[in-house]
């Protein structure tokens, strides 16, 4: 399972992506808008923060002389948004990417000081401001959506990358990230970190237990709950 949710890249044209520095500043609440194209002789990838793509919200972009390759992306507009992805170039095409459901903003908003946590160089476990357990958090997430896919009893269960919005996916996100760190953190079963981890991991089980997830296809909501599953127009 991709770390990052992939929507309509029909000819399944890129895999293995790797984001650092992202945010809602440069993102849609977690979306990103990207536009692949052939160019003077290039393998061209562009992402923006806006489904429009307007030049002003471009992002992050690349290219490389072969059709097929890893591809580096390099911030674009001043953005803070960089990482790389392995291309097979077949078509242009526009898609969109999922790159999370919490963000480091949204973790400093349930717990401060966790910049104390970060080196000099702003990292904590080899990767920039959180990014490994936010990473871990929504492919938890992911996880937990698969489940109910398979508890629905549906013929044709609806996918992640039909989840009607992302950002609602922040609060569980959040918990998920918060209680993996404090995991890392701990150095016993006594420690205060240790008690946070299990804290989080309370509120997280709390919040799959009770809240539903809304999926859409076409002129159709798909609501999965933990224990139920309803349609609805939408």
């Amino acid at each position: 399972m991709e770390t990052y949710t992939i929507i309509d890249d029909k000819a399944s044209q890129t895999k293995n992506w790797t984001l650092t520095g992202y945010s809602r500043e440069n993102t849609d609440s977690g979306t990103l808008y990207t536009k692949l194209y052939q160019s003077a002789g290039n393998y061209c990838l562009e992402l923006y923060s806006d489904a429009e793509r307007t030049s002003e919200n471009l992002v992050a972009q690349g290219n490389i002389a072969n059709s097929k390759g890893k591809l580096t992306l390099a911030e674009a507009n001043n953005s803070g948004l960089s990482g790389e992805v392995q291309i097979d170039y077949s078509q242009d095409a526009e898609f969109k990417l999922v790159a999370f459901y919490a963000c480091y903003e949204d973790l400093s908003e349930v717990e401060r000081n966790l910049d104390a946590l970060l080196d000099e160089n702003g990292k904590i476990a080899g990767r920039p401001r959180f990014e490994i357990f936010l990473e871990h958090a929504k492919k938890l997430i992911d996880v937990h959506v698969e489940v109910r896919f398979l508890r629905s009893g549906l013929s044709e269960p609806p996918t992640r990358e039909q989840i009607k919005e992302p950002a609602s996916l922040k609060t569980p996100a959040v918990y998920a990230a918060l209680a993996s760190l404090y995991w890392y953190l701990k150095s016993d079963f006594n420690d205060a970190n240790f008690k946070q981890a299990l804290t989080y991991e309370r509120k997280l089980g709390d919040w799959l237990a009770t809240q539903p997830i809304v999926f859409a296809r076409e002129d159709t909501e798909i609501v999965l709950e933990a224990s139920a599953v309803y349609l609805r127009r939408a």
